[in-house]
């Protein structure tokens, strides 16, 4: 009930916004990096992600008084998978979908086309990752070696002797991030512009994604691990902004 009135509460103030100022549509893509928190007493074992990306439409509009008032659509990706030693191999992606209400001010440099913008957001966030077992997997033994067995034969034994149980959980498919940004802003002429824009996503839960790793085998010893990540975001994104007609 309380997001619905804030959500109808945005819809009114930009209806009266569109009166005063001018309206705005920008596109942007990012290159996002999340962070992931490890327990245990196997330090060897870790989720690895590989570069994403991050695409976003959003409609802003500009009040008489620099004012910015915003709301952006998007989707972030991330590699997924495991490391041990040399050894990775991905599974499915992370991907999460948000939208985020914002309000800036807009900080013009005196006899320049440049502008710094900080903005403020809330990000209402959604990803359908999903529960997962892993069940003595052996996927670190698949890669294999050659060595010589004591009566000299060549035989094939796997590079890491290692196997793993556990479980992936996602705390909470919906999720809420306080969403500070700082985009410097160069105007190509009077109906478009260019930003690169520096961004934190500060997911309010502590965990998101939970992999429980309960039992890990490795030569023969057995150990545990816990990774975590609350998907909190840092971004470095590129955007274009055209002003609509009126």
């Amino acid at each position: 009930m309380k997001l619905k009135l804030l959500l109808l509460g945005l819809s009114l103030l930009a209806t009266t916004l569109r009166s005063e100022g001018q309206d705005y549509l920008s596109v942007k893509f990012g290159l996002p990096k999340i962070y992931w928190d490890y327990e245990g007493d196997f330090d060897g074992l870790r989720t690895i992600y590989r570069n994403g990306w991050n695409l976003g439409v959003g409609i802003s509009w500009k009040s008489a008084n620099n004012l910015i008032y915003g709301v952006e659509a998007g989707v972030s990706r991330f590699g997924n998978g495991f490391q041990f030693g040399n050894m990775r191999y991905d599974i499915a992606p992370i991907y999460y979908f948000d939208i985020s209400p914002s309000v800036g001010y807009n900080l013009s440099i005196p006899n320049t086309r440049i502008a710094i913008i900080p903005n403020l957001g809330i990000n209402i966030a959604y990803t359908p990752l999903k529960d997962k077992v892993y069940d003595n997997d052996k996927t670190f033994q698949i890669r294999r070696k050659d060595i010589k067995d004591p009566d000299g034969n060549i035989i094939s034994v796997p590079l890491y002797d290692l196997t793993f149980s556990g479980a992936q959980t996602i705390e909470s498919h919906i999720f809420l991030q306080l969403n500070p940004r700082c985009d410097i802003q160069y105007s190509l002429n009077e109906v478009s512009s260019l930003s690169i824009n520096f961004e934190a996503r500060i997911s309010m839960k502590k965990d998101i994604v939970r992999r429980n790793i309960t039992e890990v085998i490795f030569e023969g010893e057995n150990y545990n691990a816990l990774h975590t990540t609350s998907l909190t975001t840092t971004i470095i994104s590129l955007a274009y902004q055209h002003k609509l007609g009126r």
